[in-house]
C-alpha cells in the first residue's frame, strides 16, 4: 500500500512538471525566448486604460511612458510600434549645473507612426471655445475638435478631447504618420479615436429638470464661499429662473463702484453639450454706472461637483 501510495504521488508531480514544462515552452515560442516570436494576428488589438480613458489600438504597438510635465500639460504616454525615446534628457554641465532639455526626438521609420497621449489645463480656456485652424468634431459622445496637417510626405493629426468634469481641462490625442502607406495608418489612428470612451461612462443629464438638490446645495456653497471674500454674491437667487434687487457697492471680484448702486441680479440654467450644468450669474447695472451687464457661468456635473468658471465677456 506504501509503495502504490509513493508512485502516485511520484506520478503526480511528473504530471505537475510536464505541464509546467509545456506552459513555459508556450510563452518561449510566442515571446521569443526560443527563437523567433510569433507575429501578431492580423487585426488583433490591446486594450489602453488610464487617466479616465480608454480604447483600443493595434496589439503589435508597445506604450511607451515617459515623464513631462509643464504648467499646463502632463503627458500620459505614447504608442508606436517602433522604439520611442524619453523626450527630455537631463545633463549636467562642469560646474555642477543641471539642465533638462525636452523636445520631439522620435525619428519615423517609412510607414510608421508615434501617438502621443496629454492632459491640459486651460484656466481662462474652454473646449466649447473651439480650436484655431480644427474642425468640431465628436468623441465619445462629447464635442471635440480635429486638426489635420499634411506635412510633406508625412500627416499631423491632433484631437482636442473634452474633460467630463472640467471645462478647462482636456485631453490631446496626436499623431503623427510617416507615408508612403498614409491611408492605413490614418484607419488605425482613427479606429483608436472611434474606439474611446471615459472611464467611467459619462452620465448624461435628464431631459427635464432643474438639477435637483445636489445642484442647487452645490451652487449655493459656491455663492457662500465667495460671499465670504465678496458680498456682491449674495445678491443671486438660488432659485434658477428667478432675478432680485439689490444694493452692491462692487463688482463681483472687481473693483469698487463710485457709490451704492441698485442692481438687477438674476441666475438662470442650461444644459451643456458636455453633459454638465451650466449656471448662469447676471448683473444688470443701471445706466449711469455700467452700459453693459457683468455675467459669469458655473458649471456642474450631475451629482453637484463644480466643473469651473469664468467671467463672461459683455
Amino acid at each position: 500500500m506504501i509503495t502504490q501510495r509513493r508512485t502516485l504521488a511520484v506520478l503526480g508531480l511528473l504530471a505537475i512538471v510536464v505541464v509546467g514544462m509545456a506552459a513555459g515552452l508556450a510563452v518561449g515560442l510566442t515571446s521569443g525566448l526560443f527563437g523567433p516570436p510569433r507575429p501578431t494576428p492580423p487585426g488583433a488589438l490591446s486594450h489602453f486604460e488610464e487617466a479616465g480613458i480608454a480604447f483600443e489600438y493595434p496589439a503589435d504597438w508597445r506604450v511607451f511612458r515617459h515623464d513631462m510635465t509643464t504648467s499646463f500639460s502632463d503627458l500620459i504616454a505614447q504608442l508606436s510600434p517602433i522604439d520611442i525615446p524619453p523626450p527630455c534628457v537631463t545633463t549636467t554641465n562642469g560646474g555642477g549645473a543641471v539642465s533638462i532639455e525636452c523636445r520631439d526626438r522620435v525619428r519615423l521609420e517609412p510607414n510608421t507612426l508615434v501617438v502621443r497621449i496629454d492632459t491640459f489645463f486651460r484656466p481662462t480656456g474652454s473646449i466649447l471655445d473651439g480650436v484655431p485652424g480644427a474642425d468640431p468634431t465628436t468623441v465619445a459622445g462629447l464635442p471635440a475638435w480635429l486638426h489635420r496637417k499634411p506635412i510633406g510626405a508625412n500627416v499631423a493629426l491632433e484631437w482636442t478631447i473634452a474633460n467630463p468634469k472640467r471645462i478647462d481641462a482636456g485631453y490631446t490625442i496626436g499623431a503623427m504618420l510617416r507615408g508612403p502607406d498614409l491611408l492605413r495608418l490614418e484607419t488605425q489612428v482613427r479606429s483608436l479615436i472611434a474606439s474611446l470612451r471615459y472611464v467611467p461612462p459619462v452620465r448624461p443629464l435628464p431631459a427635464v429638470g432643474d438639477g435637483g438638490p445636489a445642484l442647487r446645495d452645490a451652487l449655493a456653497a459656491h455663492l457662500a464661499f465667495n460671499a465670504s471674500e465678496d458680498p456682491t454674491y449674495l445678491c443671486f437667487p438660488l432659485e434658477f429662473g428667478t432675478t432680485r434687487i439689490a444694493t452692491v457697492t462692487r463688482e463681483p471680484s472687481g473693483p469698487p463702484l463710485p457709490g451704492p448702486a441698485e442692481v438687477t441680479c438674476s441666475t438662470r440654467l442650461e444644459r451643456s453639450p458636455l453633459e454638465l450644468w451650466r449656471v448662469v450669474l447676471e448683473i444688470v447695472w443701471p445706466p449711469e454706472v455700467r452700459s453693459e451687464p457683468w455675467g459669469s457661468e458655473l458649471y456642474f456635473t450631475l451629482d453637484g461637483e463644480y466643473a469651473g468658471g469664468r467671467t463672461m465677456a459683455p
